[in-house]
């Protein structure tokens, strides 16, 4: 009696050499697929930040922060042709609350000797007003009210609260900017 054990293993090879001719295409298409994301010309390697402004410092560490992320913890984001400007503004607007509005660009010199860069132009909103919290006129005293911390908020022309500052700097941000304040009982 004859065993049929080699003509049960010969087809598990061939199975094992179809399953290794399938993948290993795909594993060496996401290989170049990587490499290509980490050639250092597609790579951002300046940020550019128009107005000069207290504010730029804020963005610029926005912008970096989001350049050193990597998708899956692989690709990496400061790639330009993975960079979505999109989401960089998006992330501008709904991290730094004194920022009206932003628009990012990408510089591409791809073929000279400069750098990627990507260039925000920025738009600050106006302080028209401020919003104190919690201060008692008729019951504080002046000493009272400069020992705590009262929480104020500057106030953009549709009346949003944003960018929290103290009131003991009260005095100098209307001289500064002459607006109206409102306190709350």
């Amino acid at each position: 009696m004859k065993s049929n054990f080699k003509a049960k293993q010969k087809p598990l090879k061939d199975r094992a050499k179809k399953i290794a001719f399938k993948f290993i295409p795909v594993f060496a298409a996401i290989l170049v697929i990587l490499i290509f994301l980490y050639i250092p010309k597609l790579r951002i390697k300046a940020v550019v930040i128009t107005p000069d402004s207290p504010l730029k410092i804020q963005i610029n560490e926005t912008a970096e922060n989001t350049l050193k992320e990597k998708i899956f913890y692989i690709i990496p984001r400061d790639n330009i042709l993975i960079l979505k400007n999109k989401n960089l503004e998006n992330r501008i607007l709904s991290g730094i609350s004194s920022v009206k509005s932003a628009t990012v660009k990408k510089d591409l010199n791809m073929f000279n000797s400069n750098k990627n860069a990507v260039v925000i132009n920025f738009e600050e909103k106006q302080k028209i007003g401020a919003y104190c919290a919690s201060y008692n006129i008729e019951g504080d005293t002046k000493q009272d009210v400069q020992k705590e911390k009262i929480p104020c908020f500057f106030t953009d022309e549709s009346g949003r609260l944003f960018e929290e500052f103290d009131y003991k700097n009260l005095n100098e941000e209307i001289t500064r900017n002459k607006f109206i304040i409102f306190f709350s009982h």
